[in-house]
């Protein structure tokens, strides 16, 4: 496996060293290394791409778990990414770490309603639900400033989210979710899923939030690929990660296709 690991050891940098092209970010970004590490395990095809994430693989993506609030990866990301343009892959988890479990009584918010289902719902002002997502993208505002000799920077929200159906039985294996329910003294098969529709609207409107932060900095934004969905807006059963919310290396492809096509747009 090639990668040029950080001074610290923590980091590293996987794929093709010299291509323009440099991916980073949170968990969303392994499905593009996956796809590389599937693909050029040795980071030798020239139209591979680079990607900077943990160099122990087993301990998780930047940002999350042992790694949360640890900013030496951002300064792995600008000691590389000079000259180069540079991806963020950033977050997208959001709608199935906050709200993937119903509250009671149940919510929902405008634009989400189901018109089918009789239920009565409380329904939340969309700019609430916005001033709370508002936290994860402030520290855009001190990593992009970090980047100052990247050649360009481009933005770029995580996959669709599954449907119910699936997203139920992968529950009983994650201990995210397997500790909420020890927290609250109840059996995980006892706490209802939010809708379909309601956490599609969440997972849209996070999106329009990160496109929205791309502008205010000066950077490019790369919405999710349309192929990757159904008719319904979810994420394609084929792309599916074996777990709630992430997709596989074949997603991972089409995120490299649709990345590497818009730098290819962006030149004069």
């Amino acid at each position: 496996m090639s990668k040029i690991l950080s001074d610290s050891g923590t980091w590293a940098l996987y794929g093709n060293p010299n291509s323009q092209i440099l991916v980073s970010g949170h968990s969303h970004a392994a499905s593009v290394l996956d796809a590389t590490l599937r693909y050029d395990l040795e980071g030798t095809n020239p139209a591979s791409l680079g990607i900077c994430y943990t160099s122990d693989l087993s301990k998780g993506a930047p940002g999350g778990g042992i790694y949360w609030g640890d900013k030496t990866y951002w300064q792995f990301v600008s000691e590389v990414s000079k000259g180069k343009d540079l991806v963020i892959v950033w977050n997208g988890n959001q709608h199935v770490a906050n709200f993937l479990f119903q509250t009671i009584p149940p919510f929902t918010f405008i634009g989400a309603q189901d018109e089918n289902v009789e239920k009565e719902y409380l329904p939340i002002p969309r700019t609430m639900i916005k001033v709370f997502f508002e936290p994860f993208l402030e520290e855009l505002f001190e990593i992009v400033p970090l980047m100052p000799n990247t050649a360009s920077i481009t933005l770029m929200n995580g996959p669709a989210p599954k449907p119910l159906i699936y997203v139920k039985t992968r529950l009983k294996d994650e201990p995210f979710f397997t500790d909420i329910a020890k927290s609250l003294e109840v059996d995980i098969d006892s706490l209802e899923v939010t809708s379909d529709l309601i956490r599609l609207e969440l997972w849209k409107l996070m999106s329009e939030m990160l496109e929205s932060t791309a502008k205010q900095l000066g950077t490019r934004f790369l919405s999710a690929p349309e192929a990757a969905v159904d008719a319904s807006g979810m994420l394609l059963e084929k792309y599916w990660n074996p777990d709630v919310s992430h997709a596989n290396a074949e997603y991972g492809t089409l995120l490299i296709e649709k990345i590497v096509q818009a730098q290819e747009v962006k030149q004069p």
